[in-house]
Formats: C-alpha cells, structure tokens, sequence
C-alpha cells in the first residue's frame, strides 16, 4: 500500500538507517546519480529497487523517482531523514483509514552538527512528504515544491532531519546548493544591487536569530544562522559577479 521513494549520491553515512527504519514500507525505490561509495549496495542489501538517472535538478529527479512507484501512496525520504515508529504507526494509520486527503504535511525535527535545533524559524518546519499516488509532483529546481491536486492534511509526529553532522559535510552541502541555485538564477540575467547583497542577509539574520528564537539555541543555533546567511550572500554576490561580466561582454 506504500511506496518510498529516496533520491541518493554517495550517502553511505545515513542509507542504512535510513532503510532500516522504513522496513515497514512495502516497497522502497531508490534514484541514484552516479554514487562512487557504497550507497547502492548498502540499499540492495535493505530491499531497495535500485535505478539509475543522471542528476539535472532535484524536481526531475524526485518526479522520476515517483513515476517508479507502484503503490497507492507514496512517502518521500531524503537519506538524512529517519521515520520513527510514532511517525511510522501514524503514517499505517491514515493511509489505511482516510480519503478526504490527497497529502499530508510533515514536520521536522532537525539536527545540525549533531545537536538539535528547535528555534529560528525552524520550529513549524514541515515539508509535504506523504501524496496519494498521482496526485502530486515536484516543481522547480532547486528548494523544490510538492504540488498537489487535492486537500492536504497534517501528520502529528515529525520525522527526524540529520542534516550536515559535521562541517565537511556542511561544506559539501553548501557547494552542491550554491550551484545549482546559481544556475537557476543565472537563467534571469538579473543584477542583484549591492543593498540586497548586503542588507537582505543581514536583515535575514536579524529576523530568524533574535525574533524567531534562534539564540536560543546556544551556541550551534548561532552557527546556524550565521550559515544560513552566508549561503544567501555567496548566491547574490556570485548572481551579480557572473550577469555583471556578461553584461559587459556584450
């Protein structure tokens, strides 16, 4: 009755736990692009239907991943998200019971750095992850969106979200983001003003560290942030440095 669908590349830190928790699932399809660890056979060994598709852009890839799946609901999984049994239990429940929704939202508890995060506007996070088959798909190609034909409900247990446990693998993160958001950006040919490169971030910082909490938590909540705004920064001032020498060349 379940389908998960899992996009991947060389995730063989979080693959294991990740399937191990969705054992309940009746099937699980994994999209790799091209991992050189050993992603793919740890999934075999947790019963994944493997496929291959070179990676464009996350919407394409999510909406192939979907397409693969054959049952009449569908959970997506990022590889750092773990389901625990509550969310697990819940998810049995509704899929078996309801039929007024086409959706549901579900809420994330996120840990960066190996220490949860609770503030900065990270305390009503919640991602569209569970759709009836045919009923949703992605759009955009970066910071993707679930679009749904339907009402959509809301699950009351949050999935777990390890994001970036140590600063390489934020590092990593980071560049593979800022390229690709770079590229979406580019497409526009706009300039970026140095007010935006300068003030929107600061502004960004001001409003998700001190009004939405995010001091409170401590010392990682303040990396965060500080994180955060610099991804905003690179992409601006990279957007402007590139449609600027563009411009010029012509």
């Amino acid at each position: 009755m379940l389908s998960v669908c899992i996009i991947t590349k060389n995730e063989e830190k979080h693959i294991g736990l990740c399937l191990q928790k969705l054992q309940w699932a009746d099937e699980i399809i994994l999209v790799d692009s091209g991992s050189n660890d050993n992603t793919v056979e740890i999934a075999k060994s947790y019963g994944a239907k493997i496929f291959t598709r070179p990676f464009d852009n996350f919407s394409k890839q999510k909406n192939y991943c979907i397409k693969q799946a054959t049952k009449q609901w569908i959970l997506l999984v990022d590889a750092d998200e773990f389901i625990e049994k509550k969310l697990a239990q819940e998810i049995q429940e509704v899929i078996t019971n309801q039929n007024t929704y086409r959706a549901f939202w579900v809420t994330r508890q996120v840990r960066w750095l190996g220490k949860p995060l609770r503030f900065g506007g990270l305390q009503n996070e919640a991602l569209i992850r569970l759709i009836k088959n045919g009923y949703g798909y992605y759009q955009r190609d970066v910071h993707e969106e679930m679009i749904v034909d339907g009402k959509v409900g809301h699950l009351t247990h949050s999935m777990l979200h390890d994001t970036t446990p140590t600063m390489n693998d934020y590092i990593r993160k980071h560049r593979h983001y800022l390229i690709l958001d770079l590229r979406m950006r580019l497409k526009t040919g706009k300039i970026p003003s140095l007010a935006k490169i300068w003030l929107w971030p600061s502004l960004l910082f001001v409003r998700k560290y001190i009004f939405q909490l995010g001091f409170l938590d401590g010392l990682n909540g303040f990396k965060y942030q500080l994180a955060c705004v610099h991804f905003v920064w690179a992409k601006y001032k990279l957007t402007r440095k590139i449609n600027l020498k563009r411009k010029n060349k012509n």
